[in-house]
């Protein structure tokens, strides 16, 4: 067809020094460059999901590496019979676990929806904290770390996405590791306030300093050589999903703790 030009006229100033801004719109131009920006904002959109999607992997199949070599010590080592047994058990146990979270993920990422609101449930979160303690330990052995987990005695229940909370706290726990590569002490410790639970997550590490603290929620902020950065970033969403918050503490030379606080169904 025959191409269209808008030409529009504006006058600025007073009279008697009048200026005049013409605009020039080409409504061919405008379409192109609307569909251009719909494209970018769907791939950036794809982007931070597949982002999102590779962190969440990084630390399950990281488990799941040091649990298949742990197996294969034990299936070449000597030892007891029944005590090699069960470590091999427990093993496959965490592994399982793993893969099927893992499938999880990837079924909602693919989505790119939350669960549905029918897949709230209720859930006893000291069971999620306790096998966080055997994801991390074999790992923590390696490092020479000491790995402490201290829990209430009674069910402290949740009402919630129970695989998402525990991302969480993997990703806040794996960065307590990280900060102590050669060695030193890690303690997960839960306790009931009022209506609420208080998990804490602390390690002797050397610090963060006052600057590196201040971006550690932003999406892409790292201080590693390599990953995304998103991992508090993740993490503190989540818990605000389910009406918490997170609050970390940190001083150079002293270690950090991170402080989840939840909500958490009354006890009858």
């Amino acid at each position: 067809g025959v191409p269209k030009l808008r030409v529009e006229m504006y006058r600025l100033g007073e009279e008697d020094r009048a200026q005049h801004l013409v605009l020039l719109n080409d409504p061919e131009i405008l379409d192109s460059l609307e569909t251009d920006v719909r494209l970018a904002s769907q791939l950036h959109g794809l982007a931070r999901v597949y982002r999102t999607v590779a962190h969440e992997l990084r630390a399950p199949l990281s488990a799941m590496m040091i649990n298949l070599d742990l197996l294969r010590e034990s299936l070449s080592g000597g030892g007891a019979e029944d005590e090699a047994r069960e470590d091999q058990e427990r093993y496959v146990v965490v592994l399982r676990e793993e893969l099927e979270r893992l499938n999880r993920s990837l079924s909602e990422a693919l989505t790119q929806t939350l669960p549905p609101g029918d897949h709230r449930d209720k859930f006893d979160v000291r069971e999620a904290l306790a096998e966080l303690g055997t994801l991390l330990a074999p790992q923590a052995r390696r490092q020479g770390v000491d790995l402490r987990t201290r829990m209430p005695d009674a069910p402290v229940v949740l009402v919630g996405y129970r695989d998402r909370l525990k991302q969480s706290f993997l990703n806040i726990a794996v960065n307590a590791l990280e900060a102590l590569p050669t060695g030193g002490r890690m303690s997960m410790e839960m306790e009931i306030e009022e209506a609420q639970v208080k998990i804490r997550f602390s390690d002797t590490g050397r610090g963060i300093p006052a600057a590196v603290l201040a971006r550690i929620y932003d999406r892409d902020f790292t201080t590693k050589g390599t990953g995304s950065g998103i991992g508090l970033y993740v993490a503190r969403a989540l818990v605000e999903m389910h009406g918490g918050e997170i609050r970390v503490e940190s001083r150079e030379g002293h270690g950090t703790q991170v402080e989840v606080c939840l909500p958490i169904v009354p006890r009858d």
